[in-house]
């Protein structure tokens, strides 16, 4: 389950500096002496290449979120523009939540798309407010 609100915010502050820096460690670098003196190391990928893959991972990835106030769990789409495919998966998962909720042993489910960021929290607050 990936914690989406944090005490520090939203998402927690400095989350994707932590992951570009853990890639960063651990990852290969060439290095190379020019002109026989000066050594210029060369990373395996580029820092604006890793820090790109990394907020795109994390923008366009499911959320699943565990409401504490009432015990639902919510999973949480977040998206822009859609196409067929995308309301596939949105119909699918819908019937998921509905099926799960009638064999009861999983507690409340509850699915969501959020298409503007900055609703987000207004989403999540509501969902959390519903009752069981």
């Amino acid at each position: 389950m990936t914690p989406l609100l944090s005490e520090n915010g939203l998402v927690e502050n400095g989350l994707v500096e932590q992951a570009v820096a853990f890639v960063m460690r651990n990852t290969g670098v060439t290095a190379d002496l020019l002109h026989g003196a000066r050594r210029e190391e060369t990373r395996a990928y580029p820092d604006e290449a890793v820090r790109e893959a990394i907020v795109n991972a994390m923008v366009h990835r499911d959320y699943l979120l565990s409401a504490t106030k009432n015990g639902k769990t919510l999973i949480f789409e977040i998206k822009g523009e859609e196409d067929d495919q995308d309301r596939a998966k949105y119909q699918a998962a819908r019937r998921w939540v509905t099926a799960v909720n009638n064999w009861g042993r999983l507690g409340i489910w509850d699915f969501t798309v959020c298409r503007d960021p900055a609703l987000i929290p207004r989403q999540i607050a509501q969902v959390a407010a519903m009752k069981k």
